[in-house]
């Protein structure tokens, strides 16, 4: 199972060690049956985001987590990639979301925008399920999975 993680879930999870992102993290980094997945857009946007209201502990924290990890990182974005879904999200900042989950492949769309992503026209017609955690943990049975080892 291959998951794309928006900043969202990855900024939450930093700051928030035992929510939902975090353990999707945490089971990622356990677990071979899944992977995340992050473009080069994903680990900027979070570096800045930790830079400007946490600090560098927490941002040394976020390298050697994708450093150490399994994750899939790939190059950034195109601009051929972001205007495939110019017309899903008002927001421009998160058209290279959509675009890293299309052209990673990946299975799942996890994030924790509801004003721009986990929308009805997004969720409708997006061909990757877009997700907040708790729907993600509900909808794949992950608990199952796991205990089907």
């Amino acid at each position: 199972m291959n998951i794309f993680l928006d900043t969202s879930c990855w900024f939450t999870a930093l700051c928030s060690p035992f929510g939902g992102s975090a353990r999707i993290i945490d089971l990622a980094r356990k677990e071979s049956k899944f992977t995340i997945y992050l473009t080069l857009d994903i680990v900027q946007e979070v570096t800045e985001k930790i830079q400007a209201k946490i600090g560098s502990r927490t941002l040394k924290l976020f390298l050697e987590i994708i450093r150490n990890s399994n994750f899939k990182i790939t190059d950034f974005v195109t601009i051929e990639d972001i205007e495939l879904w110019r017309n899903f999200t008002k927001d421009e900042d998160d058209l290279h979301v959509l675009a890293g989950a299309y052209i990673t492949k990946s299975d799942y769309l996890v994030t924790l925008d509801r004003k721009h992503l986990l929308t009805k026209f997004v969720k409708d017609n997006f061909p990757i399920p877009v997700l907040d955690t708790k729907d993600f943990f509900k909808e794949t049975s992950i608990i199952e999975l796991l205990n089907s080892k």
